[in-house]
């Protein structure tokens, strides 16, 4: 009878300390599937106890129940949570010109940045100044928002910009953007966005009358490897 009582306490016990390592191990991801495979044992031998009808380890074994329901659930909702924001990080490091192709008025969100090429306009002079023939200048109203939250650790969440990461073409050729700076709402070279804040800045430069116009957004790198992961995109402004 002793022998019988013993096993039974120690039977429940080792079933709550599972529960309780399941709960432990089920806030880390793809180790709280080891964890999950533990609540599951402990609800196991809770369930032989039970159907034992071992009255004095009732509470025992129903906190080991509990516990190891939470940690299940705390499993599902840790590897769903996980899974989704790699999904989503894939997508933000998957992002390489040509793949993705906007048009003026859409937007693209890159990690915490978004980007929106508001609109073109075009004029046979700007500040005075005529466009050599031929020729035209085009003015590209940009918008760069800031949607990332304040990091904790820090309590900052600004983003810097880079005016370098975008390169305007036309029928293959780089086209070089006016550096103007008394050109109304110009771009400056770089800057910082706040958090939750956004700038809108408009980039200039003279190109041709004819022919299809390529805003192209991605910072290079002389490394082919790193460059085949650097965020990137283009819009098509004609």
């Amino acid at each position: 009878m002793k022998n019988s009582r013993f096993t039974t306490n120690l039977t429940a016990h080792i079933a709550l300390s599972l529960s309780s390592i399941a709960l432990l191990l089920s806030w880390m991801p793809y180790i709280n599937l080891a964890g999950g495979l533990l609540a599951l044992v402990s609800i196991g031998l809770s369930g032989l106890l039970f159907m034992s009808k071992k009255e004095k380890q009732d509470v025992t074994i129903k906190f080991a129940v509990l516990i190891a329901l939470i940690a299940l659930l705390a499993t599902l909702f840790v590897q769903v949570g996980f899974a989704q924001a790699r999904k989503t990080a894939m997508g933000h490091s998957s992002f390489r010109v040509g793949n993705h192709v906007l048009k003026v008025g859409q937007d693209i969100t890159v990690e915490t940045d978004n980007y929106r090429v508001n609109q073109v306009s075009y004029s046979s002079d700007l500040a005075g100044v005529e466009a050599a023939p031929g020729k035209r200048f085009v003015a590209i109203s940009l918008t760069i928002k800031n949607t990332a939250n304040e990091d904790f650790q820090t309590g900052k969440g600004a983003i810097a910009y880079q005016k370098d990461a975008f390169s305007l073409f036309q029928k293959g050729e780089k086209i070089p953007f006016l550096t103007n700076d008394s050109l109304p709402e110009a771009m400056p070279e770089q800057g910082i966005i706040s958090v939750k804040e956004s700038l809108t800045k408009t980039l200039y430069a003279e190109v041709s009358n004819d022919g299809k116009l390529v805003l192209n957004y991605g910072i290079e790198s002389d490394d082919p490897k790193i460059q085949e992961h650097l965020p990137s995109f283009k819009v098509k402004l004609n």
